[in-house]
Formats: structure tokens, C-alpha cells, sequence
């Protein structure tokens, strides 16, 4: 692995295979104030590089892509998940898909009305990286001793 960069919200690395196939990965954290979302898909977008070549993103982006992908509490603005696709849409990243619960995060509230849950972890590649790996799986794994479930992703060939 060779790191490419790093900050708060990511970090950037390039990883060689033994075959010397390399493919790039940027594990994301994404900032959680919507006010402050736009950090996250500016970064991205900053990474995302005419020759970046195969690159898979996964971690907690803090956002959701589509409505359904949350349960309880106030609705999210349609504005944040358009920011969120677009990025995605001007890096050509798409959704890896994911076998388990949807919901990667949860609020920990005991009470139901205030229980919420949310898909905020996932995986995401360009074409190119799905050539390569076009057998991969993602699974939401048990959340354990956290309130995010781990994201679990296998490159079986």
C-alpha cells in the first residue's frame, strides 16, 4: 500500500497486488453537519483525477443517496442526497449494493418514537475497479459495539 494523501474526512492509498496489479482506495469519513456536507463531496471530487484509474470508496459518508434508505425521525433534506449522488455521479462512482439490513447506522435511542436508522456506510467504485473485481460483495456485518454496522467487502475472483 502506498499512501496518496490523508485528512480528516479520508484517506488515499494505492495498493499493488502481488500480480503488480494496482488499484487505488479512499476510505471516507464523511462530515456529519449538513452545513459542513459539502467538504465531503468537494474532497471527492478533488480526488476523482482524469488517470485515477480502478478506485473503490467505502466508509461512513454520513449521508444517504435515497429516502428509503432512512427510518424515523425528521425527513432529510432532498438537497443533501442530490449533493451526495452528484459527487458520486462526477467521480463516476456507483453503488456496490450490499447483502444484509440496510440500515448501517443507528441513534441508540431506547424510545421508538425516537429511534432512527440510516444507511450511511457503503461501498462505491468506478468501472474500471468493477472490471477487475466483477464477483465483489458487500455485507453489512452486525453492528457489535457500535452504533455503525461494519461494512464487510469480499474481492473473490
Amino acid at each position: 500500500m502506498t499512501l496518496r494523501s490523508k485528512s480528516k474526512l479520508h484517506i488515499d492509498v494505492d495498493i499493488e497486488e502481488a500480480n503488480a496489479r494496482v488499484w487505488r482506495f479512499t476510505g471516507v469519513y464523511g462530515e456529519s453537519q449538513g452545513d459542513k456536507k459539502f467538504r465531503t463531496w468537494e474532497m471527492l471530487k478533488g480526488l476523482s483525477t482524469p488517470s485515477y484509474g480502478p478506485w473503490m470508496c467505502a466508509g461512513d459518508f454520513n449521508e444517504i443517496l435515497y429516502n428509503h434508505e432512512k427510518e424515523g425521525g425528521r425527513s432529510r433534506p432532498q438537497s443533501y442526497m442530490d449533493q451526495f449522488r452528484e459527487a458520486l455521479e462526477a467521480c463516476e462512482l456507483q453503488d456496490l449494493g450490499f447483502f444484509g439490513d440496510v440500515f448501517t447506522w443507528r441513534n441508540n435511542n431506547h424510545r421508538v418514537e425516537g429511534y432512527i436508522r440510516e444507511r450511511l456506510d457503503q461501498a462505491v467504485a468506478n468501472s474500471q475497479w468493477r472490471g477487475l473485481f466483477p464477483a465483489v460483495r458487500v455485507f453489512n456485518g452486525d453492528p457489535r459495539h457500535s452504533d455503525h454496522r461494519r461494512v464487510i467487502i469480499t474481492l473473490e475472483k
